[in-house]
Formats: C-alpha cells, sequence, structure tokens
C-alpha cells in the first residue's frame, strides 16, 4: 500500500530519527517521544487498512512479534511510520549546490557559484559523489532529497527504496515487503 507522505515536506526528519552517537545517550526516547507528538499532530495512517498496513509492514521487519505488534494503539503505530519515513530520509542524497548535467552521455557539474565546469564523469553519481570529496551527503527532510540521485541510489540497493517522488511532486511511502 502506498501512503502518500507530501505534506511532510518539511518535517525535520533528524528530530525523529538519530542516533546516539549524533544525538546522545537519550536519542532512543527523545526521537520516540517527537514521533509521537507528530503522529498526533500528523495522523497519516487515518484509517483501519492503513494501520493494519504497517502493522504488517512492522512485522515484517522481525523487530517486533505478533503480541508488541497488536498492543500498539494508532498514535504509535502512525509514530513508528513517521519515525520509519524519517530513518529513511536520513539516508537518501541531498540535492546539492551545484548543477549536474549530461551532455552527449557523458556528465558535468558546475561549482558552487557557476563559474567552474568539472568533468567529463562516467555518471551523474561519479559527479555527484565528487562534488563533495567523493562522499554522499545525506537529507534531513522530504524536501532536500535529490531525487534523481536517490533513484540511482535505490537501484543500486545503496539506499532504502520505499520512498518515491511522481513528476507532480507529491512524494510516497510504500508499505510492503
Amino acid at each position: 500500500m502506498e501512503i502518500e507522505i507530501t505534506s511532510l515536506l518539511e518535517m525535520d526528519c533528524f528530530a525523529l530519527s538519530h542516533s546516539r552517537a549524533e544525538g546522545g545517550e537519550t536519542a532512543g526516547q527523545d526521537t520516540w517521544n517527537a514521533s509521537k507528538e507528530q503522529a498526533e499532530e500528523t495522523p497519516l495512517l487515518d484509517t483501519p487498512e492503513k494501520l493494519d498496513a504497517m502493522r504488517d509492514f512492522a512485522r515484517s521487519s522481525g523487530g517486533w512479534n505478533d503480541e508488541e505488534v497488536a498492543a500498539w494503539n494508532d498514535q504509535e503505530v502512525n509514530a513508528l511510520f513517521l519515525q520509519w519515513i524519517a530513518g529513511d530520509v536520513r539516508q537518501l542524497p541531498a540535492k546539492l549546490n551545484v548543477e549536474i548535467l549530461e551532455r552527449n552521455g557523458e556528465w558535468f557539474r558546475d561549482d558552487e557559484d557557476g563559474e567552474h565546469e568539472y568533468g567529463p564523469y562516467e555518471s551523474r553519481s561519479d559527479a555527484y559523489r565528487e562534488a563533495h570529496g567523493n562522499r554522499i551527503i545525506t537529507a534531513d527532510s522530504l524536501e532536500e532529497i535529490d531525487w534523481e540521485e536517490a533513484e540511482v541510489s535505490q537501484q543500486d540497493g545503496n539506499a532504502p527504496s520505499n520512498l518515491s517522488r511522481e513528476d507532480d511532486g507529491r512524494v510516497y511511502f510504500y508499505l510492503g515487503f
């Protein structure tokens, strides 16, 4: 089942999903509390079918058994959904302040001020990585995702593939396994 999550474009995903290394000893409790608060404001799973789809999705991950999943109330299911979205967003590449273009089968990028061009590169991903010292900069919100690069990363199996964006800008999370 696909759930539209476009309303979350500006949501700060760090607040809902980060590690102890990033947020200190209370990171787990802090992110869970933030996810529950966000779930009160934004209950995206608003039908029994959507709630059941998330319960099935969570159960299929192997992290919870049937009894644990059955004990969750609607707010907790929505909070886990938001936390899952945030975790996936934070693994996807962020937009860079450079332009990456394809010409005649080769890829080029400009620098941040647009005055110098670099390339050619064999792929868009090579140009993307080179722009930041051969590393991927990850997004902290749906709005920050470089969707072209995300699609490449997802197809290569280097990033979660539950998130997608349509040509009209709507964003979805796929609750499937």
